[in-house]
């Protein structure tokens, strides 16, 4: 399965973004089952379709301003990603969006004087009306490295894509015999 290895707070989101497709209404819950207030909200960005690929920051946690130096909001999430990175991160939310089904980006961030953070980029479709922009849930997840002390992270590099289950379709095939 897609989130076995993942980080606990990407499971966590991974497993609200499964209830709000259950049950719209309940949508995502600050806190864990035992109530315990999490980081996952601080980390939840949604995206929002805005061209042929070019998926802009709709909303951000306050975490991914103190990852980036910045306010997120309306940057173009693939700018975070160079040459062919850009490509592949396209390509994990292309299939996001067309299985309807989340995605893994692992990938490592880097500040401009060469400090690396291990991050884990979750994505998952939003439900939307037709005609719409389309959206996307993310959550993104520090996994460790070093301290960001030394200024914003800047640029990401991939090192590892889940992409999403996709659903089988069996053949639509029918049998028919005749003793004429």
């Amino acid at each position: 399965m897609l989130d076995r290895t993942a980080h606990p707070n990407t499971r966590i989101m991974l497993e609200a973004w499964r209830r709000m497709e259950q049950a719209p209404m309940l949508g995502l819950s600050p806190t864990t089952r035992s109530g315990e207030p999490t980081a996952l909200i601080r980390n939840i960005f949604v995206l929002r379709e805005a061209g042929p690929k070019s998926w802009t920051f709709r909303t951000a946690g306050e975490a991914l301003a103190d990852y980036f130096g910045k306010s997120v909001c309306d940057e173009d999430f693939m700018d975070l990603w160079m040459g062919a990175d850009r490509n592949l991160a396209s390509s994990v939310i292309g299939a996001v969006t067309a299985e309807a089904s989340p995605g893994i980006i692992r990938a490592r961030g880097e500040t401009l004087l060469g400090k690396i953070l291990n991050v884990e980029i979750a994505l998952a479709p939003l439900p939307g009306p037709i005609n719409a922009p389309r959206r996307i849930l993310g959550h993104y997840q520090p996994l460790g490295g070093e301290t960001l002390a030394n200024g914003p992270l800047w640029r990401h590099t991939i090192s590892e894509i889940r992409a999403p289950q996709r659903t089988v379709k069996r053949p639509h095939l029918r049998l028919v015999s005749s003793n004429d």
